[in-house]
């Protein structure tokens, strides 16, 4: 009976030891199940996740990519590069003019557009070195070529002091496209820097006021300002030469003989303006010249004789086509004169203006109040007024 008892008590260890083997692997293979479970799902949420980012990377790449076309496109029919940039209605005309300096200015440079007046601008460019004059040039050619409209002013300093400027009057001419756009931006850089004086760093902002050396651009604007003035003056003397010569043929204040002497003495003097004048303009542009090349730098002397050349080039051949019928008109009105105060002449002004021999009615070449004439004096009197026009400007 023990022996029985011990048996089974051996069996039933075995047993025991069997089962909770078996329960071990068991619980070991669950459990290795489990993890294998829970890595597959662990992959699956990964790979659904970078599908779920791939998906919107895509959709916002897409995005970009479409509106970079857009831009692409519209940059394209705006004309590219830097003719896009005025058209671009996102912009204001202080960051169109702005994004245009940024787009010609060297590496480094710094731009401000400040107001200077109503909707005209003032653009500073701080450059990190100064470069030459030429280089200048061709950067506010590039600016002025599409912001002239809304340009006062165009500054450039390099080290806090001013290298050159575009002033409003230069920009003005680049506008108006009536002279070669370089050569006016080229003669206004040169002279903005003439002996510059150091800027203090609160007055190197844009609009600051400059303190010139007007000693060293006086000879220039002497130069200019007295040629500009005798010039005026001897068109103004022109114009009232005119006007002499128009009252001198007005026969109907004509009352005695000394009225006839006084007019041939005026007639006279108009003859001496004229020759004066016939003197003075085919030569006004060579001595402005010959006054500019000792005294002033020789860029800008040429620039500034071109620009003269072609602001009142045409007008002087007006002028000198001009003298020319002003000269037979004064002979004409002084023959007349002489007829009139000939020896032994009796003669009468009749109502309507004409001269009357005698007792004949004289209808000559002498009678100035013909309908030729009369042409003729119109067409020398509105030269004279576009003269007087002109003059008064100078």
């Amino acid at each position: 009976m023990a022996r029985l008892l011990k048996l089974a008590a051996v069996w039933l260890a075995i047993v025991f030891i069997a089962h909770h083997s078996l329960e071990e692997q068991y619980v070991e293979r669950v459990m290795a199940t489990r993890a294998e479970d829970q890595a597959r799902m662990d992959e699956l949420e990964k790979t659904a996740a970078s599908a779920q980012a791939t998906r919107r990377m895509d959709a916002h790449l897409a995005v970009v990519n479409g509106r970079k076309a857009q831009e692409q496109e519209l940059e394209k029919a705006w004309g590219g590069g830097l003719s896009a940039i005025p058209k671009d209605y996102r912009l204001n005309l202080a960051e169109m003019l702005a994004t245009i300096a940024r787009g010609v200015v060297p590496e480094g440079s710094k731009v401000e557009v400040s107001v200077e007046r109503f909707t005209d601008f003032a653009l500073h460019v701080e450059l990190p070195t100064a470069v030459p004059v030429a280089e200048l040039a061709t950067i506010s050619g590039k600016v002025l070529e599409m912001g002239a409209p809304y340009l006062h002013r165009l500054s450039f300093f390099a080290e806090r002091r001013l290298i050159g400027e575009v002033d409003p009057l230069s920009i003005e001419t680049v506008a108006r496209k009536t002279l070669p756009p370089r050569d006016v931006i080229t003669r206004a850089l040169v002279m903005s820097t003439r002996d510059e004086p150091k800027l203090p760093p609160v007055a190197a902002g844009p609009g600051a006021p400059k303190e010139r050396n007007s000693e060293a651009i006086a000879p220039y604007e002497r130069i200019m300002q007295e040629w500009s003035d005798a010039y005026g003056k001897r068109m103004e003397a022109v114009s009232k030469v005119v006007s002499r010569l128009s009252d001198a043929v007005d026969l109907r204040t004509l009352k005695t003989r000394g009225d006839v002497t006084l007019r041939l003495k005026s007639v006279d003097a108009a003859s001496e303006e004229i020759a004066k004048a016939e003197k003075y303009f085919p030569t006004c542009l060579g001595a402005l010249k010959a006054q500019l090349t000792p005294q002033i730098d020789p860029l800008v002397a040429s620039i500034t004789m071109r620009e003269t050349e072609s602001a009142r080039g045409g007008e002087i051949r007006q002028i000198g086509s001009l003298l020319t019928e002003i000269a037979a008109f004064q002979l004409n009105v002084r023959r007349l004169l002489q007829t009139l105060d000939a020896p032994g002449a009796v003669w009468n002004i009749s109502e309507r203006g004409t001269i009357v021999f005698g007792k004949q009615e004289t209808l000559t070449a002498f009678n100035l109040r013909s309908a030729e004439v009369e042409a003729n004096i119109a067409k020398v009197n509105a030269a004279a007024q576009a003269l007087s026009a002109a003059a008064g400007k100078k």
